[in-house]
Order: C-alpha cells, then structure tokens, then sequence
C-alpha cells in the first residue's frame, strides 16, 4: 500500500535535501531517488497508481495543509494525548495558513 505523509506525520516537515548532497543520513533518501522509475513503474503494472495521480493528491494535500495541521491538532492535543509543546506550536502556525 501508499500512504501519503503530510507535513503533521512526524518527521516530515523539511525532509527535501538540496541536489548532490552526501551526508550519510540522505544516502537512504538519495538510494530512492535513484530507483524511482523502477518504482513508478511497478505502482503504475500493479497499484494502477500514475505519477499524475500521485501529483494530484500532493497538491491537495499542500493545499488543505491549515485545514490538516488543525485537524491533527484537534486530534493529538486533546486530554489523554501525547502533544509537545513544540508540537502543538507548529500545528498551530501551520492550521493559520
């Protein structure tokens, strides 16, 4: 299966890494990039899922990203969640875009 991460599932937020970069902890990510085509194709014989399809579910979901960060901030930073401070001040920037 695919799972869209948006910028609310932990560790997301800023993960793209400038062009050429060679730090061992990009080296997984730089490993992918490499094999996308080969990915693509097999999600596209087996998934019936188009780059074009994928493209369009990242552009809604960058452009519902408040309606999202506030959803998730309903949600995790309630009475009986687990919500950082620092967590909770990002939700909340991001739920006033």
């Amino acid at each position: 299966s695919i799972r869209a991460k948006t910028i609310t599932s932990h560790g997301m937020m800023n993960v793209m890494v400038s062009e050429g970069e060679t730090r061992e902890v990009y080296r997984y990510v730089a490993n992918q990039i490499e094999k996308q085509d080969v990915l693509w194709s097999g999600i596209e014989e087996y998934m019936h899922i188009t780059k074009e399809d994928s493209a369009r579910a990242k552009d809604y979901i960058k452009s519902h990203q408040a309606a999202i960060a506030a959803d998730n901030l309903k949600g995790q930073c309630t009475k009986g969640h687990s919500c950082k401070h620092s967590t909770q001040e990002v939700l909340q920037n991001l739920a006033q875009k």
